[in-house]
C-alpha cells in the first residue's frame, strides 16, 4: 500500500511511456520534482516528534510551520498531475525558499538553517527543464543572495546568539546528510544518462557504418560535409535475380521478403570477406563495389571471386527452397565518381560510364553466368579462367567485349 502510494506521489504527471525506461524516468524534470518534494516532506515530518517532546517555547510554531509547508509540498503532484508544471515547479522553489527563511527568523537566523539555501542551488536544476536556462540562472542568484544576507546578519549583527545548543549541530547533521543523499543521487542519474548517451553513440555509429562504407561515415561523423571522390580503378558488381517479378506475385510478400533477407545477407557475408562494399539493393538487384578503401588490395581479382561465391551461394539457396530462377551476374572495371547525396538521409553511391556497363553485363547476360568486361578480363586472366571473347551491341555503347567466368580458376 505504501510503495503503491510512493509511486504514485512521484510519478504523478509524467508519461507512462517514459515510466518504462529508468533513466529516461529520473531525467525528467517532473518526475524528480515529485521525488524531491516527498525527500522534503519527510525529513520536515520526522523533525516534529523531537519538537512535541520539547518545551522550548518557539518549537510549537515550528511545528505548526512544517505542518503548513507540508500541505503546500503535497499540492505539487497534484498540479503536476494536471500538466502545470512549471507551475508546480514554482511552487516547490517558493514553498522550500519560505520554510527556510521563516525557520530562520523563528531562531533569530542563529540555527543555520539558511545553510539549505545552498542545498537549494543544487536542486533548482533538477526541478526545472534545461530550455529554463534564464529562469534557472535568476531563481538561483535569489537563493545564493538570501543565503549571504543571513550569513552576514547572523554573524555580524547578531554574533554568538541562538536559541537553543542543540538546534544548530542538528541542522548541520540533517544538511550533511541530504547533500549526502543528493549527491549519491546525481552520481547515479549521471551514470545511467552517461551510459545511456554511449550506448546511443554506439548504435548510432554502427547503424551509420552499415549504411555508409567505413571511411565515409568517419569523415561525416567528424565533419558533416558534401563529400566525393574519384576513383580511377574499380570493380563494379551487378547481380540479379531471374523472373523475380513472376516469383513477387506468387509469394506472399512476407515469405519474399524473408527470402530476400535470407540470400542478401548471405551475400553480404561474401563481400565483407573479401573487403568489397555492397552499395544498395534495388529490389532483386545486388549492387557491389571495390576499391573505394585505400587499405584493401586487389580488387578486381576480390570481385571475380567474389561473383563466383555469390553464384554458388545463389545455387545452393534456391535448391534449399526450391526456386527456379537463376542469377545473372555481370562484371565491369572503371573509373568512378564515389559520394553522398542528401542532407536528411544519407544515400551513398557510384556514378561513371563504367557502372552503367557493369550493368550492362549484368542485364545481357545468361542464367547462372557470370559476364565480365574486356577491363576485368585484362586484369584478372592471369587468376581465372575465362571463356574467348564475345561481341556484344549495347545501345548507346556500341560494340563491346565481353568473356564468361568460368567456373573453374
Amino acid at each position: 500500500m505504501l510503495s503503491q502510494w510512493i509511486h504514485s506521489w512521484v510519478s504523478a504527471g509524467t508519461h507512462s511511456s517514459t515510466l518504462n525506461y529508468g533513466s529516461i524516468r529520473n531525467l525528467s524534470h517532473i518526475y524528480v520534482t515529485n521525488l524531491i518534494c516527498l525527500a522534503v516532506s519527510f525529513f520536515l515530518i520526522i523533525q516534529i516528534p523531537f519538537y512535541l517532546s520539547s518545551t522550548v517555547a518557539f518549537y510549537q510554531p515550528k511545528i505548526e510551520l512544517i505542518i503548513v509547508h507540508v500541505v503546500a509540498l503535497s499540492l505539487i503532484p497534484i498540479i503536476n498531475r494536471h500538466h502545470w508544471y512549471l507551475s508546480a515547479s514554482f511552487l516547490f522553489y517558493c514553498v522550500y525558499g519560505s520554510y527556510i527563511l521563516l525557520s530562520s527568523i523563528l531562531v533569530n537566523f542563529q540555527a543555520d538553517t539558511h545553510l539549505f539555501f545552498l542545498l537549494g542551488l543544487f536542486v533548482i536544476p533538477f526541478i526545472f527543464p534545461s530550455k529554463r536556462e534564464n529562469l534557472r540562472l535568476t531563481l538561483s542568484l535569489v537563493y545564493m543572495s538570501a543565503f549571504l544576507v543571513i550569513e552576514w546578519y547572523s554573524r555580524v549583527q547578531m554574533p554568538g546568539e541562538y536559541m537553543q545548543p542543540t538546534v544548530k549541530p542538528v541542522n548541520r547533521l540533517i544538511f550533511a546528510v541530504t547533500c549526502l543523499v543528493c549527491a549519491l543521487q546525481v552520481h547515479h542519474i549521471t551514470a545511467k544518462s552517461w551510459g545511456r548517451e554511449n550506448r546511443e553513440r554506439t548504435n548510432s555509429e554502427s547503424l551509420l557504418s552499415n549504411i555508409l562504407p567505413y571511411h565515409i561515415a568517419k569523415v561525416l561523423k567528424e565533419a558533416p560535409q558534401p563529400i566525393a571522390k574519384y576513383h580511377s580503378n574499380v570493380p563494379i558488381l551487378f547481380a540479379d535475380i531471374e523472373g523475380f517479378t513472376t516469383l513477387s506475385s506468387q509469394l506472399d510478400p512476407m515469405v519474399l521478403v524473408n527470402l530476400l533477407d535470407e540470400l542478401f545477407s548471405h551475400f553480404d557475408e561474401i563481400c565483407a570477406e573479401h573487403q568489397l562494399e555492397k552499395i544498395k539493393t534495388l529490389g532483386d538487384g545486388y549492387m557491389v563495389v571495390g576499391g573505394l578503401d585505400e587499405n584493401a588490395n586487389d580488387h578486381p581479382n576480390a570481385a571475380c571471386q567474389c561473383a563466383k561465391e555469390m553464384r554458388e551461394a545463389y545455387s545452393n539457396f534456391s535448391t534449399k527452397h526450391d526456386l527456379l530462377q537463376g542469377i545473372r551476374i555481370g562484371l565491369n572495371t572503371g573509373p568512378v565518381v564515389a559520394g553522398v547525396i542528401g542532407k536528411s538521409k544519407y544515400t551513398f553511391d557510384v556514378w561513371g560510364e563504367a557502372v552503367n556497363l557493369a550493368a550492362r553485363m549484368q542485364s545481357h547476360g545468361e542464367t547462372d553466368k557470370i559476364q565480365v568486361s574486356e577491363t576485368t578480363f585484362n586484369l584478372t586472366k592471369d587468376t581465372f579462367e575465362f571463356s574467348p571473347k564475345r561481341q556484344l551491341l549495347i545501345k548507346g555503347m556500341g560494340n563491346k567485349q565481353a568473356y564468361w567466368l568460368l567456373e573453374k580458376s
